[in-house]
């Protein structure tokens, strides 16, 4: 049985294995202004890799993404998205 790239069977080895995803997602920043009112919106990406938080011991702590739609890169904080749904 393969395992997550950190050494689990939870949402890590689901990036590894799919890459398509439509994530709703509320961010601290929405292009380049604050999110004040906390709006969640839509993003279409290409997953690559996750990414760690060291400070906090955090060795899973979200997603590295490229936009389908704009071609940006992304970082998505797992305890921000609201869902996240694999597309072909």
């Amino acid at each position: 049985m393969k395992k997550g790239v950190d050494g689990s069977r939870g949402v890590c080895y689901t990036v590894c294995v799919m890459r398509n995803f439509l994530i709703y997602y509320r961010p601290d920043v929405h292009q380049g202004r604050e999110n004040t009112k906390g709006l969640a919106f839509n993003y279409n990406v290409e997953v690559e890799e996750q990414f760690a938080n060291y400070s906090e011991q955090d060795k899973c702590a979200g997603i590295t993404a490229k936009c389908t739609e704009t071609g940006e890169w992304k970082r998505f904080r797992w305890d921000r998205i609201l869902s996240m749904v694999a597309v072909s």
